[in-house]
């Protein structure tokens, strides 16, 4: 299994465990998980859960029969103490459920779990700490 604090991990029904990073997922045309989700329909394989790991922290959600999707969010916060704007990133994962979608996000300062209306398409942002 991958060994990177900076990457989604996920595992398809036949056992078979992924990395954003494993060669069979790079190709041009879109990102490591389209490819993963093409992989998986040209062989008729569901993913049973997804991980996403970032600086040492991570959330793992479980498929439970419905679609996961993985990505990155990246915010910039303007600092209340004149210091400047403060970029954030984080990584989440999603289950589209038929009546809502269930967020997982995972940054450096936490790790957050959230809920939207099953056509919300953007990423809810972590509250500032």
């Amino acid at each position: 299994m991958c060994n990177h604090e900076d990457c989604w991990q996920a595992a398809t029904v036949d056992g078979r465990e992924w990395c954003q990073h494993d060669p069979p997922l790079q190709v041009a045309e879109h990102s490591p998980w389209r490819e993963l989700e093409a992989l998986s329909k040209r062989e008729g394989l569901s993913v049973l859960w997804a991980q996403v790991n970032l600086g040492g922290r991570f959330l793992r959600m479980e498929a439970e029969g419905c679609p996961l999707v993985c990505g990155e969010l990246l915010t910039q916060e303007t600092s209340m103490t004149g210091g400047g704007n403060v970029n954030r990133r984080y990584r989440w994962v999603r289950r589209d459920e038929l009546t809502r979608r269930v967020w997982g996000i995972v940054g450096a300062e936490g790790a957050w779990q959230y809920e939207t209306p099953p056509d919300c398409e953007a990423c809810p942002e972590p509250p500032m700490t």
